[in-house]
């Protein structure tokens, strides 16, 4: 692997399990086959956030993410993403929404990536992913969301690489499905524009315009759309229920090389359209709840070994 991993920093807010699409992209095919490990610690705070219905809610937020990835030749490469996340809310004065809300989230995923080069300029992806999304006190195996992310780029010529793909999941008793695009256009010497995030359970793998500024500097503007599904406690509120969030991040990045294998990026956006969703145990809606575009900030330590 020769390029520090892609910036994971948002990811946070857009919680994602780990896909071929967007590491894979990053650089020439290589041809050491040593196992290469790469990595990110992630925390972010997002403001309250008013809900139409009466009430507002906070949340902080937490990602750990190792991969390791190995080439098997100058075709095949494959892999394994581990990630952890977790999620603290704090509703205050809720007066729709059915007066429900959650406390401690946490979400563990793992996820196989694989990518194989043919004999033609295309590269194909797959990425099958196991997913346990759940409020503290939620039993795990009704937590459970499975699916996979495939794609097929090709590379157009030394600066762009292109391509489509599909995701499909089963998350906690709802299957969804989604197309995106893989984009990775050197459209100039510093100027880049490219998918920030993995495709994975929680959505596409959205856009990111970056400018290269010197001396290890990067700034960068992107965004995607996210949606969360999660169990909630079995003796909470709504027992065994199921809460979903949706939301589209906008960012801006400040991104710092801080030596060949290690950078630090610094997050400031909003997340717009946001929509809160209650589910009984049975899958019927419960409450639905519209929040006001609201602000986060996050900072991301990301590098390889």
């Amino acid at each position: 692997m020769n390029n520090l991993p892609r910036p994971l920093g948002s990811s946070l807010l857009v919680a994602v399990a780990a896909g071929a699409v967007g590491t894979a992209m990053a650089a020439p095919p290589s041809r050491d086959s040593s196992l290469q490990w790469s990595y990110s610690l992630t925390p972010i705070y997002q403001w309250d956030a008013k809900l139409d219905q009466g009430g507002e809610f906070s949340s902080e937020r937490l990602l750990l993410h190792l991969q390791a990835e190995k080439r098997f030749g100058p075709r095949i490469g494959a892999g394994l993403g581990l990630q952890y996340g977790y999620e603290d809310y704090d509703f205050d004065g809720v007066t729709g929404f059915g007066g429900a809300r959650w406390n401690t989230l946490n979400r563990f995923s793992l996820s196989l990536p694989f990518s194989y080069r043919t004999e033609s300029p295309w590269q194909l992806l797959f990425s099958p992913s196991l997913e346990i999304s759940a409020e503290s006190g939620a039993e795990i195996d009704d937590s459970l969301g499975y699916g996979a992310v495939a794609a097929a780029v090709r590379r157009i010529g030394a600066d762009l690489s292109l391509g489509f793909g599909l995701g499909a999941f089963r998350r906690i008793e709802k299957s969804s499905y989604f197309p995106f695009i893989a984009v990775r256009w050197q459209i100039t010497d510093r100027l880049r524009l490219a998918n920030p995030f993995r495709a994975g359970p929680s959505g596409p793998a959205g856009l990111e315009l970056a400018l290269d500024m010197g001396n290890g500097w990067e700034l960068a503007a992107g965004g995607a759309y996210r949606s969360y599904r999660f169990r909630l406690d079995k003796d909470g509120a709504v027992p065994g229920g199921i809460g979903e969030t949706e939301q589209v991040p906008v960012f801006l990045r400040a991104s710092k090389r801080l030596r060949a294998t290690l950078r630090l990026d610094l997050y400031i956006g909003a997340a717009l359209a946001g929509k809160l969703t209650l589910e009984d145990g049975d899958r019927r809606e419960l409450a639905k709840d519209d929040f006001d575009t609201t602000p986060f900030v996050g900072v991301a330590l990301a590098g390889e070994f």
